[in-house]
């Protein structure tokens, strides 16, 4: 596999904001030559998000849609160019058709994220993947979870969707806010979690993925640095393994207390989260 600061090399332009570089595609979101079939694409949250739900189905929630035998995600589809090829062979309608639970695409929360992700910086709108951790499954549980962020220009600030979150998950959750514009206090970023977690204020007990019973303050460090890579727009999967994610914590214990703070203020610390990227290639790399 490239090296995945390979992969963002011809997004880092000099001097470039943290507004332009989020506007262009990623390898992974990139739709390539399936880029046909997202004529027809506005800006309209609502309707990007229905579009998402229509086509992808999280193998955790099943249930939710009386699928009762599980269907696996297919860990080949590593970007939103096999999401699309997927798509087109099950079912050959346009995107904007909404498919029935069973035919839609088996995958997980980055998934979501991805496509919408992907349909938005498409558009020209400035987006960005985000993993961190989400405290609406759960009660008082810090669930492995990632969302999609993109910029409102009249705010200038940066909008948290989940794409996941249709309205037959909203009802079984009880969700009480708008997955469209998700709160700050319903979505922590993984380097606030690792931050206290460390110092006791987070119990590792209540840090992990409950679907999986899945538990311990590993996933929030392990969470930063997929949340640090996304934002240097290689958005890697789980199954990826690189130095930094692999070698003990306190081997890079002072770049992992770095990234907890840069990651928490991207705005501020923009240059410093690209420049580490580049210049540490040796622990990003996929082995």
């Amino acid at each position: 596999m490239k090296n995945p600061v390979e992969f963002g090399e011809r997004f880092y332009k000099k001097n470039m904001s943290e507004i332009e570089f989020y506007t262009s595609q990623s390898d992974f979101t990139d739709p390539k030559d399936l880029q046909f079939l997202y004529d027809g694409l506005s800006f309209s949250i609502s309707d990007l998000c229905m579009i998402v739900q229509g086509l992808l189905i999280h193998t955790g929630h099943l249930k939710k849609y009386s699928i009762e035998d599980q269907k696996k995600r297919d860990q080949n589809i590593r970007d939103i160019h096999g999401i699309l090829s997927k798509t087109d062979m099950i079912h050959f309608s346009s995107l904007f058709v909404p498919r029935l639970p069973r035919e839609r695409i088996p995958c997980i929360c980055r998934d979501f994220s991805l496509l919408l992700c992907s349909f938005l910086r498409y558009l020209g709108i400035p987006s960005r993947a985000r993993c961190g951790f989400a405290t609406y499954f759960v009660p008082n549980f810090y669930e492995d979870h990632w969302i999609c962020e993109y910029w409102d220009f009249e705010k200038e600030t940066w909008i948290r969707v989940d794409a996941q979150l249709d309205s037959v998950q909203m009802g079984e959750l009880h969700i009480d806010f708008d997955p469209q514009n998700v709160p700050e206090n319903k979505f922590v970023s993984a380097g606030e979690v690792w931050q206290k977690g460390k110092i006791g204020k987070i119990s590792s007990s209540d840090i992990g993925f409950s679907l999986l019973d899945e538990k311990g303050i590993w996933y929030a460090k392990e969470n930063m640095i997929r949340d640090f890579m996304a934002l240097n727009k290689c958005e890697i999967m789980y199954c990826d393994k690189n130095r930094i994610l692999i070698e003990p914590e306190e081997t890079h214990i002072d770049l992992l207390q770095d990234m907890a703070i840069w990651t928490s203020d991207t705005k501020k610390y923009f240059s410093d989260i690209q420049n580490c990227f580049k210049e540490k290639q040796d622990l990003f790399s996929i082995q």
